[in-house]
């Protein structure tokens, strides 16, 4: 059976676990249940993201039994759905299911076999009759439990899907609505009740509408209410100036219609509060509306909660760095803070876990001298005076936070199971609109959310209608959410402390997220982080704002959150925030999709990380966005910095960093020792880059990615994209004084992508500022690893992208007293690609970059890619590119294969290919680059070409004829260069236009020019092939009108348009031209050339100007030693993207080099083969020399081959003679000794 298509999601990642529970293994089901153990006794079903269904958990059961199913904690599931496998049969037994719920449940349905069943059908029907939907539901308070059949006997019956209901109609009774006293009752006074007494302990309290309850319990013992319903007014007594202690307990508090008051804005509460909520996870849950739920151990608020606290100092710095086993400190002065009260130090380095929870012991409020009751367990970093001058106005000493307030909200400490305070909106029964209004300003919240729910400290789950906030508090201490927000707006979260929470959303300081401990099973990844706005699927937020906060301290991103429309400069829904101390990445910014704007281009600005082990700002949202920008950002002391990348396939993608910071190390230490990385390994042992290249692929990431595969978010699982273009904007570079962490690992200012296989555009890089740069610290480049050459990435040898990646600056400055040894304004950084940059120009090799620093202009990346339809599936790399008139030579690897099923990979490779290239001339002449395919050139291909000056020729070596265009990308053909009378041949290439182009007959070489920014396609077109050899010279041929009377002549014969015929080749033989006929209507056809050429010559044997000694059509000869053939092909057709010459020679005929003409043709580069008869004959006789030398050479080797092995047999028959005559007569069988099957036998194998 498989269990999925649950609600809410909560389910997602978690394992399932089954436990035996046939009723004879009990007496007392709870303790049963209680003494199990959790690993010896259950199983545990491992969640399943794949597909066949998507999301769930699959397991084979024995028939006949019954299993108690839950998740954690007991979850409620409002909907899940059970499938039975094919496998099912009429006779198999029963199985039996308990699932436990603690949220109420007014009804749960079963449908099965498309239909409502009936309830509590167990009790009611025998046995021998139940089938897959049978059912009943225990909904006592001490029993909560779902009852389920599963079974083969219906076989209409293979699916059932449970869904609960916590309501039957209207959840609440209706109340009246009264106007409130006037005059206070007090708590504490039996006459203020109608039962002439006060509440005692497990009563129901309801403070009844129009009431105006004055609460002044200050017993620190008690009573603990069960239910605390707030219809009027309660408000804390804070008469006195003193102010009283007071203590409230209960086990539910529902303010429902009316207020629960502590303190105002004016007279914040002057004494202390202490609120403590009680319960277990499996106690009775509130129901106030079908679609909220709200739970136990909690403060329900669909009306108005109004506390102020006494205003504190909740925020210092370290005046000097703390070390593990410390309990004196220095912090500001001045503070007022107090023996017993409660603080925390955030964690300061990449160790993003080292925060220390205190108690005060002693505080000096002159001196600032503050002691601990408890030694510190890591290191902090401070002093004496702020970093923010060196560091762009950062000051990254240690932040210390009071926790503690004089009113207090907490659960008490139970089963991981913490209290939690959640506002809605609801509608009554009367149609009366109830609006959760709740405003905390100053307000300790301490052990509040709940386990492996989304039941936060603080919820906000359909409520809008009025405004709510909280302020300068303290949450912490929490054991899920620490603020969860579900069709919820209108809520502020302002300058408060969150710390110590597994998983928490929205907030200002938040701090020390702890992981949720859970069984991984195969891929499962759960993203945790300090705040995390609208990162699940189908997730919609405005009107989002998230603006100075900072957050500390996580295992995976401090924030994931919405970029802004580029352009939308005051933006606020993601500003001036700060991430430090995260283990991989302080940001994930992702583009909110029902932003039209933002799919055109996304931005994000003002945001500060340090001290995060991966990313500091990270983009990489799939299909959101064609644009990235990053702006005003800075990066301290990151293993990356920004990292802006684009998952999108096209032409127009870009990607952009502007106008920021990057720091090297700084002075808060990772590590306590010099090169401690050396010899032991922690979080602190990260290399640490500034800028990590941008890149561009076709598929990226969800905002929180939930697979381990996918982790970290800059890591690639597709083809990169065909576009891209990286621009880098005004960026400072400051302190990078080595290429050595104090650590010791290695820092510098840029670094590849490690995942970029593919390719990975140029980056251009305008007015960067370097300070206190060291040269071995400007670059290291990785050379592809050899652990990519395997068959299940990139074949033979390793993918070559990072062989190609180009770093151009330009209006470079440099300052400090540290400079890299060049200072050149504009200069080049290339991979240690020895055989391709030894012929570029001005390039000198860097060992410690493991790359080259240039200063050549001339520089770009040509990309290019077969556009065939079995561009994924033919490998023709490698793929050379030469230049002939310098030393370059490079190799290329089609692009990694990316295509995973779960257990193979797809074996499909994208064709597509970049290469660095120098542009530019040499003595007068354009750079030449052959591209020679390791087998036949794509059909169809397209070129582009990403440089700032200069251009280059390029030619193809194709390996069979064929005719071709060439285009731009929106198709525009591009003349071919015209025939030169003069030079009896095309034109040469002179550099005039972007895809100027010729065909270099008989050599098969197109030839194309690409100036910078060039981009073009070639294309094969239909054609016939055709060849004519004439009894003339070639000097008689172009004195009597050459090409253009000729083609004149072959029109008129045949009946077509002069344009549709273009010359390939004229050459000597006696004369002899090739061309094509590209038809322009459907009756052309090699047949009708053929005929058409036979009866021209029949009717008039010169009127081709000569008499015709051979000719040929669509590969089929028609003429033969001025011999008309009689039995033509009448099978011949157009061929596309294919020709076949069938010349003869003349006479006079030689091997000199063709001559071509296309003077008729200015818009087809077509590819030719053929040669004269004496080329032929010349080749036929090589051929057959070497044929003949083969055979000879063969022999020889045979027959002394034959003698070794005869030597050896005689040998053995010598021996064996020795032995007797039948070991003799063995050995010297032969085939005349066999039977006739074994002669057979063996003279196929020699055959074979």
């Amino acid at each position: 059976m498989v269990h999925y298509n649950y609600a809410p999601n909560i389910f997602e990642n978690m394992e399932m676990k089954v436990l035996k529970f046939d009723n004879n293994l009990y007496t007392n089901q709870t303790q049963y249940i209680e003494d199990r153990n959790l690993t010896g006794d259950y199983s545990w079903i491992p969640f399943r993201p794949k597909i066949n269904p998507k999301n769930h958990w699959a397991l084979p059961y024995v028939t006949g039994h019954k299993y108690k199913v839950h998740w954690r904690f007991g979850l409620d599931f409002t909907q899940m759905q059970i499938d039975l496998s094919n496998r099912w049969k009429s006779t198999d037994k029963d199985i039996y299911v308990v699932y436990n719920f603690t949220d109420t449940r007014a009804r749960v349905d079963f449908i099965s076999g498309g239909v409502v069943n009936d309830n509590a059908t167990i009790l009611t029907k025998a046995q021998n009759l139940w089938q897959t939907g049978d059912n009943v539901v225990y909904n006592d308070t001490s029993v909560r439990e779902i009852h389920a059949i599963f079974n083969g006997r219906n076989s209409s019956r293979d699916s059932l899907v449970m869904k609960g209901y916590r309501c039957n109609g209207p959840c609440l009774t209706a109340i009246d609505e009264v106007a409130v006293e006037s005059t206070f009752r007090r708590w504490s006074v039996p006459a203020s009740w109608p039962s002439g007494k006060v509440p005692t302990d497990g009563e129901t309290v309801v403070i009844e509408a129009g009431w105006n309850m004055l609460y002044d319990v200050v017993n620190a013992t008690g009573p603990i209410l069960k239910m605390l319903q707030i219809n009027g007014r309660l408000t804390f007594d804070n008469e006195e100036e003193v102010g009283k202690n007071l203590y409230l307990y209960a086990k539910y508090i529902f303010v429902r219609a009316g207020a629960l008051i502590i303190g105002n804005e004016t007279r914040p509460f002057r004494g202390t509060v202490n609120i403590v909520l009680y319960g277990e996870k499996a106690n009775e849950q509130i129901v106030y509306d079908e679609a909220i739920e709200a739970g136990n151990k909690l403060i329900a608020n669909t009306g108005n909660i109004s506390i102020y606290g006494l205003p504190r100092n909740k925020m210092t710095r370290l005046l000097e760095s703390v070390y593990k086993g410390n309990k004196t400190f220095k912090v500001e002065s001045g503070l007022g803070w107090k023996t017993d009260e409660r603080i925390v130090l955030a964690a300061t380095t990449l160790r993003y876990h080292d925060s220390d929870y205190a108690i005060i012991d002693t505080y000096d409020n002159a001196t600032g001298v503050l002691t601990i009751k408890t030694e510190l367990t890591a290191y902090h970093y401070g002093a004496a005076t702020s970093t923010g001058p060196n560091y762009n106005g950062v000051d990254m000493r240690g932040e210390v936070h009071l926790l503690s307030r004089n009113v207090r909200i907490q659960g008490n400490n139970t089963e991981a199971w913490g209290c939690q305070i959640v506002t809605s909106d609801f509608v009554e029964i009367t149609a009366v609109v109830r609006m959760g209004h709740t405003y905390m300003n100053n307000v300790e919240i301490y052990n509040c959310s709940q386990y492996d729910t989304y039941k936060a400290a603080i919820r906000f789950q359909g409520n809008g209608r009025m405004w709510s906030e909280i302020a300068n508090s303290a949450i912490y201490g929490g054991w899920g959410y620490g603020a969860q927000f579900e069709n919820a707006a209108n809520v502020k979260l302002t300058n408060n402390s969150f710390y110590f929470f597994n998983i928490t959303l929205d907030g200002n300081h938040v701090m020390h997220i702890l992981e949720r401990d859970f069984l991984k099973a195969d891929t499962i990844f759960e993203p945790t982080g300090c705040i995390l706005a609208c990162t699940e699927p189908g997730d919609v937020c405005s009107d989002l704002s998230i603006v100075n906060n900072v957050v500390s301290g996580s295992p995976f991103t401090g924030f994931a959150a919405y970029g802004y429309a580029c352009g939308e400069t005051n933006s606020k829904v993601f500003r001036d925030n700060i991430a430090h101390s995260v283990k991989d990445t302080g940001v994930i910014i992702f583009a909110n999709q029902s932003d039209p704007k933002q799919f055109t281009c996304t931005q994000a600005s003002k945001f500060t990380a340090y001290k995060c082990g991966l990313d500091g700002a990270v983009a990489f949202n799939n299909q959101a966005y064609k644009k990235i920008v990053f702006s005003q950002m800075t990066f301290i002391d990151n293993g990356f910095g920004g990292t802006p990348m684009v998952a999108f396939e096209g032409d127009d993608l870009a990607a952009e960093v502007q106008d920021s910071l990057f720091y090297g190390e700084t002075e808060a230490r990772d590590c306590l020792k010099e090169n401690e990385c050396l010899t032991t390994s922690s979080e602190a042992c990260k290399d640490k880059t500034a800028l990590q290249l941008a890149y561009y692929a076709k598929a990226g990431k969800d905002p929180l990615p939930k697979s381990l595969v996918k982790i970290p978010i800059h890591k690639i699982k597709s083809d990169a994209s065909y576009g891209g273009k990286t621009t880098y904007t005004n960026l400072q570079f400051f302190n990078y004084k080595s290429n050595k962490t104090y650590c010791g690992m290695q820092q510098v200012l840029f670094r590849l992508n490690h995942y970029a296989a593919d390719y990975i555009p140029r980056a251009k890089f305008i007015k960067p500022r370097f300070e206190n740069i060291h040269q071995d610290a400007m670059a290291y480049l990785f050379t592809p690893p050899d652990a990519w050459a395997n068959l299940d990435d990139c074949g033979d040898f390793p993918c070559t992208a990072p062989n190609n990646a180009l770093l151009q600056f330009e209006s470079a400055t440099y300052a400090g007293t540290i400079k890299p040894s060049n200072t050149d304004k504009t200069f080049q950084i290339l991979p240690n690609n020895k055989p391709t940059v030894q012929g570029y120009s001005n390039c000198k090799n860097y060992p410690t970059w493991n790359g080259y620093y240039c200063t050549n202009d001339n520089l770009g990346v040509l990309l290019f890619e077969s556009i065939d339809d079995d561009k994924m599936k033919r490998m023709i790399s490698p793929i050379f590119i030469v230049n002939n008139q310098t030393s370059s030579k490079n190799t290329l690897n089609t692009f990694m294969d990316h295509i995973w099923d779960g257990f193979y990979t797809g074996q499909l490779r994208l064709a597509r290919w970049p290469t660095t290239i120098e542009t530019g001339q040499i003595n007068g002449v354009f750079r030449t680059y052959d591209i020679k395919y390791s087998g036949t050139p794509p059909s169809n291909q397209r070129f582009s070409l990403y440089a700032d000056e200069s251009a280059v020729i390029l030619r193809i070596d194709y390996t069979k004829p064929g005719a071709y265009i060439i285009t731009d990308f929106s198709g525009k053909t591009i003349d071919a260069n015209k025939w030169n009378d003069n030079l009896k041949q095309l034109d040469p290439i002179r550099g005039q236009k972007c895809g100027e182009n010729r065909y270099l007959g008989v050599l098969n070489i197109l030839e194309f020019f690409m100036p910078a920014g060039c981009q073009l396609m070639i294309k094969p077109v239909d054609s016939i092939r055709t060849n004519i050899r004439l009894d003339w010279t070639l000097d008689a041929f172009y004195s009597a009108g050459g090409t253009t009377k000729f083609v004149d002549r072959v029109a008129a014969s045949l009946g077509i348009h002069a344009s549709t015929i273009k010359v390939v080749a004229v050459y000597k033989g006696s004369v002899i031209v090739d061309f094509i006929i590209v038809p322009d209507d459907a009756k052309v056809t090699a047949t009708s050339i053929q005929t058409g050429i036979q009866n021209t010559i029949k009717s008039n044997p010169t009127a081709y100007g000569a008499p015709v000694l051979d000719a040929s059509a669509g590969g089929t000869a028609v003429v033969t030693g001025g011999k008309i053939i009689n039995n033509t092909s009448t099978g011949g057709s157009t061929t596309t993207g294919e020709t076949v010459t069938v010349g003869g020679s003349g006479n006079n005929g030689g091997t000199s080099t063709p001559v071509i003409d296309t003077s008729n043709n200015p818009k087809v580069i077509v590819q030719s083969g053929g040669s004269s008869d004496n080329e032929d004959q010349v080749k036929l006789i090589v051929i057959l020399v070497v044929i003949v030398v083969v055979i000879i050479i063969g022999s020889v080797a045979s027959y002394f081959i034959y003698q070794k092995y005869q030597k050896k047999q005689n040998q053995k028959s010598i021996n064996k003679l020795k032995e007797g005559t039948e070991a003799v007569a063995q050995s010297s069988r032969d085939a005349s000794g066999l039977g006739d099957h074994e002669v057979k036998d063996q003279r196929g194998r020699q055959s074979q």
